[in-house]
């Protein structure tokens, strides 16, 4: 009854306790060496975003930390728990009917859909990341100037729902160069020593599959 009284302010203020807490695991806190390399602890952050969520913050703030115990799902291989919290995510927050006051950034919106064709790929679960990718890559939201990058990186992984660098069959191979070649001849709005910075070099991936098909 006390919570259910509390204003917003009173409880954005009382979750920011544990924000505090949870933001520095999720972070990471820098290692106490000469790299400073940030190490985060999922799990832990994952309990205090938890913690923060049952005084029901202001939705400003749960679009963040809904997100972020998505992603720290994620990082801890909890495929399935990921998977349902991206979608239950996208759902509460994005969904056609989404009124506009309860709607999530735009940012925040078009990284859980990136973000949740990776957990369904590394789930395992390869058609359903394909279709998500290619959701959000037509999309009027992928289709933005400022997110061109993520719609890139959406595109060339499409590519490995079909089992690349080793499919299962000569369609999946098919189907999967047919999806490489396609990012290689699209413009994305970023250069090239941007695209290997973020891990995508097709033209790496179509060496390997010139190799295959001279198998």
């Amino acid at each position: 009854e006390a919570e259910r009284l509390l204003s917003d302010g009173r409880r954005d203020e009382l979750a920011d306790i544990y924000l505090e807490f949870a933001n520095r695991f999720f972070e990471g806190v820098p290692a106490d060496d000469p790299s400073k390399r940030k190490k985060p602890d999922y799990a832990s952050a994952k309990t205090f975003f938890a913690e923060a969520l049952k005084l029901e913050p202001s939705i400003a703030k749960r679009h963040v930390v809904e997100f972020r115990v998505a992603r720290s799902h994620q990082e801890l291989g909890e495929h399935d728990a990921a998977i349902n919290a991206y979608r239950r995510y996208l759902d509460r927050y994005s969904d056609d009917d989404t009124k506009d006051a309860k709607r999530a950034p735009a940012e925040l919106e078009a990284r859980a859909r990136y973000e949740l064709g990776r957990g369904l790929l590394a789930a395992g679960r390869g058609d359903e990341a394909r279709r998500a990718w290619q959701d959000f890559v037509a999309s009027e939201l992928g289709k933005q100037d400022e997110f061109s990058e993520l719609r890139a990186q959406a595109s060339y992984r499409i590519g490995r729902t079909f089992g690349l660098p080793s499919p299962g069959n000569e369609d999946q191979l098919e189907l999967g160069v047919a999806a490489h070649w396609g990012y290689k001849n699209k413009q994305y709005g970023f250069d090239a020593e941007s695209a290997k910075a973020a891990g995508l070099d097709p033209a790496a991936s179509l060496e390997t599959i010139s190799s295959l098909l001279q198998d």
